[in-house]
């Protein structure tokens, strides 16, 4: 193989070079590197300002407003045989997907 399968800056690099049919240089992985590093930036300060203007900067925001389908119950309401039904199969069901 050409592009080594680890996860990282370089071997996502050599990847898009394979893809694209041209040489790798290590100047095209700092770019790479310096061009994530600016979407990333940019993601954080647009999610930031996104929420401060939903008001959805408040330290209590996600308790005040979670499901209420999933954790309100009334006061004399029969208890059921499951609250919350939830699944942690550690990403196994997508691999029986071809």
């Amino acid at each position: 193989h050409c592009v080594c399968p680890h996860l990282s800056i370089h071997a996502e690099a050599k990847k898009l070079c394979h893809m694209h049919n041209i040489h790798y240089w290590r100047y095209l992985a700092d770019q790479l590197c310096a061009a994530y590093d600016v979407y990333l930036k940019l993601q954080r300060h647009i999610t930031h300002h996104l929420n401060k203007h939903l008001g959805r900067d408040t330290p209590d925001w996600r308790m005040h407003n979670s499901c209420p389908a999933c954790q309100y119950a009334l006061e004399q309401e029969p208890p059921l045989l499951y609250s919350i039904i939830c699944a942690c199969d550690g990403n196994n069901s997508a691999k029986l997907v071809d």
